[in-house]
């Protein structure tokens, strides 16, 4: 599946499809010291380098140019011992190949949640022909490692931050074509994230916090018998759920259905968020964000 960028400007890309995974990060003290620059030298060890060649934070004013011999100096970054003193509240990351819409990238918010109670997030993307096993590597580390609220892998669609409208204009048709492919507007979803579950897709991270606050019985998922092929790992911050031995579009257009997102969506339905965030583009002009939130579970209100 191939991203798009503009008439006018081809060379700007403004939607993309990778291999993603979006993370809704619990204990920012904890992300903010080690963990954020634990997953980076995680993610730098997997992802194709040559590709990473731009970076930003929200302290430097612009995009910067990278070379792979500087990838140390970035994980120094987010490592500093400065950075141990206090959660930098709002402070981002990112290292990415396009600064439109990406196909890989490392992205890092960090918010002090005493503040709003929203949660920050990290999100990491690879190229959509990648090997999943690496996004599921990345997944169980995490859930072994650092504490979530949840988090959700799969094919995820990307779009150029400064062309929110346009690219969300193409995701809204790619949605109506694609039920497997998974849509996150990291920022608003962090204000709902410690709340419940933002979705289900080939992954399915649930933290230890938002299982005991939600009633989540993880024991019981995991004795589940599922009809699809569905496995329900354990790991010390919680479960990861993989529904189906690798990731799927979902194409409609190729009558694939996702039958093993579908039946993990209906496991967990009742932990969703009760709000979904309300989307760009088509989805506003018809206002149906809440629609396709559901897509797995009510196929027919979608199509």
């Amino acid at each position: 599946m191939d991203g798009y960028g503009l008439s006018s400007a081809p060379d700007v890309s403004v939607a993309e499809v990778a291999l993603g995974l979006t993370l809704y990060l619990d204990e920012p003290e904890r992300w903010a010291h080690e963990g954020a620059a634990a997953m980076l030298a995680a993610f730098l060890e997997v992802a194709p380098r040559d590709r990473l060649v731009w970076y930003t934070t929200s302290m430097i004013p612009d995009w910067h140019r990278v070379g792979r011999d500087e990838f140390p100096g970035l994980v120094e970054v987010l490592s500093s011992p400065w950075t141990q003193r206090r959660v930098r509240h709002h402070f981002s990351f990112r290292l990415v190949d396009n600064v439109g819409a990406q196909n890989v990238g490392f992205t890092y918010h960090e918010v002090d949640s005493s503040r709003d109670g929203r949660a920050g997030f990290l999100q990491l993307l690879l190229p959509q022909e990648h090997d999943p096993n690496d996004l599921l590597q990345l997944a169980l580390q995490v859930g072994h490692h650092w504490p979530i609220w949840s988090g959700i892998g799969g094919y995820l669609a990307t779009w150029h931050a400064h062309m929110k409208a346009e690219g969300w204009d193409l995701l809204y048709g790619w949605a109506r074509r694609y039920l497997g492919l998974d849509l996150q507007d990291p920022e608003a979803g962090s204000w709902q994230a410690p709340h419940g579950l933002l979705g289900t897709n080939w992954l399915t991270l649930i933290g230890n916090r938002l299982a005991e606050s939600r009633e989540i019985d993880l024991a019981g998922l995991r004795a589940h018998a599922f009809a699809n092929d569905v496995a329900v790992v354990p790991v010390q911050g919680g479960v990861v759920v993989r529904a189906g031995a690798a990731p799927t579009l979902g194409d409609l257009n190729q009558l694939v259905y996702p039958s093993a997102y579908a039946e993990v969506a209906r496991q967990l339905q009742m932990h969703f968020v009760k709000g979904p965030p309300a989307f760009w583009g088509g989805f506003h002009q018809h206002g149906n964000s809440a629609q396709w939130f559901r897509r797995l579970l009510e196929p027919e209100d979608w199509r």
